[in-house]
């Protein structure tokens, strides 16, 4: 499995009260510089439950990584089938995971999430992030969903959240997930993404920013 993240991390506790880190200006750092142990892409069985200090298969560093989040333990449920996609973090990173999908007609995306902010407080630093990207340069071309602080709960259980993409209709986009975690750990999971016509469900109020 390579490091032992507890060789860094004496019992995951963070030095100066922050996510652990080996230098403070990680905050500046962007995905490119990131460290394999900090981050955890992981599939959950449904009913799963993942302990402190367990090791957890990495999907995008294809590593085993001992789990030091405080949060822990947590039992993840699939929304949808028999398994959840959930992100766990070691280390103070923002981390990404996206999809290229073609939006056909209605174009109302749906899909299904649970968060967590142990830290309490929203900010820049400590965020989670829905948008639609260029599939061709990656640029940002809308956001459906941001934490606010002061408006978003900071956890919430797994919860059904709509946008209506139908400008995109006919188009590729890119739909990407951020959680920028440089201040404390931050779980998420997500299940389900999918297209229809119209929303099935009265929608729950998501906060959108003014890109």
């Amino acid at each position: 499995m390579g490091r032992d993240p507890r060789g860094r991390y004496p019992g995951g506790r963070a030095p100066h009260g922050g996510l652990p880190s080996r230098e403070r200006s990680v905050r500046q750092r962007q995905l490119r510089n990131r460290d394999p142990v900090c981050g955890t892409w992981g599939i959950a069985e449904d009913g799963q439950t993942i302990l402190r200090l367990e090791s957890i298969w990495d999907f995008y560093d294809l590593i085993l990584i001992s789990q030091l989040s405080s949060g822990l333990p947590e039992t993840y449920g699939a929304s949808d089938g028999d398994y959840v996609a959930f992100q766990l973090q070691n280390c103070a990173e923002k981390h990404r995971l996206y999809q290229d999908v073609f939006v056909g007609p209605g174009g109302i995306l749906s899909w299904d999430m649970k968060y967590a902010n142990n830290r309490g407080v929203f900010s820049l630093g400590q965020q989670l992030v829905v948008s639609v990207r260029n599939p061709v340069d990656d640029s940002h071309l809308e956001t459906v969903f941001i934490t606010i602080d002061g408006v978003s709960p900071y956890s919430i259980p797994m919860t059904t959240f709509y946008a209506d993409l139908s400008a995109y209709a006919g188009q590729t986009v890119r739909m990407d997930v951020e959680l920028v975690a440089y201040e404390w750990f931050f779980h998420a999971s997500f299940d389900n993404f999918r297209f229809s016509e119209s929303r099935t469900v009265p929608p729950v109020a998501a906060d959108r920013d003014g890109d």
